[in-house]
């Protein structure tokens, strides 16, 4: 049949299942068959030829099914009765030679395939209006994950993790654009965008604040830095990068923005001074102490120590519970930490399962006794199960050696 007289399917695919025909709409994850779900999104992802049975019984069946061929037989008459529904005058599904495929009666317009299609111009223009309207095309099209309710499909992880990945590269090309254009109001949208389908993306959370920076909303750009480095120690178990600390250090600069008397200046100052206990800071900050009092050690000789603890996990056999169990020792050693250091010692969170001490008016052998005395106090808040404590002790600066080591 000549393509201009061709019926269109129109098939979405990301974000969920739709079949569209005219002025008729199916969505199809609402059957409740799951089995007749996969095999339909099957069929037409692989629109451009028949599928044959034996395929479809691979993909689809067990081995434990006493006569797959009747079994798929079955489903696609049951298939194709749900279509008569929502479709009363098309005949979708062709059967010939022991396959199954779409009729030649129409063409299928699959939005994962306009999707490889945009993707593929992108790489051919250079930066301009045209590419621009592109990736704008591309962010109406890709509206979620790769047929979401089908993910654990073997067929379907490949392709979903492609297309993501695909389009989360994209969309940050896309935001530098919009960086660059100044539309920052379109790139924080953006940013949030992407961020509800990756919200373990370090660059997009750099992305964001940046664009929040660029609109006056410091307030706003903080808030979001706190929430990206929560995420990033407790999820991701890593550290800020560069890029991000950099990020918060001009940020905490901006908000410098009248000149003060020195009197204003240090009520201010004392303002961090009013909790009693350890200072708590984030790794970026304590970071810049750090070299500070490395330099102070090798100007004047003096010794200042630093002190690692560490949560290990043991005899835990799933991620979740290891988790489960890592924070609540962190946060138990955070308790005991904050109420048995003096103020003037500095802590932080190395990763999710380290914390960080400086002890500046500590000596070799009371920074020992202190790490001794926060594990005892960790013991009397209750000892969390399957979970080591060890700590390290050495001092500040370049190829100092470890000074002492211990463990609960």
């Amino acid at each position: 049949m000549d393509s201009a007289s061709k019926k269109i399917i129109y098939v979405q695919t990301f974000g969920q299942f739709v079949i569209r025909i005219d002025d008729y709409v199916f969505d199809v994850d609402s059957v409740r068959s799951t089995k007749i779900c996969k095999i339909l999104a099957y069929l037409l992802y692989n629109h451009d030829h028949a599928v044959p049975h034996h395929e479809l019984i691979d993909q689809f069946l067990s081995d434990d099914i006493d006569n797959p061929y009747a079994t798929i037989k079955n489903l696609v008459y049951r298939m194709r009765n749900i279509l008569k529904e929502y479709f009363p005058d098309d005949e979708i599904i062709s059967t010939s030679s022991g396959s199954y495929y779409i009729s030649g009666d129409y063409e299928v317009r699959l939005d994962a395939n306009d999707f490889e299609a945009i993707t593929r111009q992108l790489r051919t223009f250079n930066d301009g209006p045209q590419k621009t309207d592109l990736y704008r095309q591309l962010v109406e099209i890709y509206k979620g994950s790769f047929l979401p309710k089908q993910s654990s499909e073997m067929w379907i992880i490949p392709l979903s993790s492609y297309f993501h990945t695909q389009f989360i590269s994209c969309l940050k090309s896309y935001i530098y654009v919009l960086e660059e254009q100044e539309d920052y109001t379109e790139m924080n949208k953006m940013c949030a965008y992407g961020l509800q389908l990756d919200y373990l993306d370090e660059e997009l959370y750099y992305l964001n604040i940046t664009s929040l920076v660029h609109q006056g909303k410091d307030v706003q750009a903080l808030s979001q830095y706190h929430q990206a480095v929560n995420i990033i120690y407790n999820e991701l178990g890593d550290r800020p990068s560069d890029a991000m600390n950099e990020l918060y250090r001009e940020l905490n600069k901006s908000k410098q923005t009248h000149i003060k008397t020195i009197n204003e200046i240090q009520e201010e100052l004392m303002e961090l001074s009013v909790n009693k206990g350890a200072y708590l800071c984030e790794y970026g900050v304590f970071k810049e102490i750090y070299h500070v009092f490395s330099k102070w050690c090798s100007r004047y000789g003096m010794s200042i120590y630093m002190a690692e603890l560490t949560v290990t996990p043991k005899n835990l056999k799933t991620p979740e519970k290891i988790d489960e169990l890592r924070s609540e020792a962190m946060e138990r050693l955070k308790q005991s930490m904050k109420s048995n250091l003096r103020q003037g010692d500095i802590i932080t969170a190395f990763s999710n399962s380290q914390l960080l001490v400086l002890l500046p008016t500590c000596t070799q052998e009371t920074s020992r006794m202190v790490m001794e005395r926060i594990l005892l106090k960790y013991h009397t808040l209750g000892k969390v199960k399957n979970i080591d404590v060890s700590f390290t002790v050495a001092s500040v600066g370049l190829n100092k050696p470890t000074i002492w080591k211990g463990r609960n």
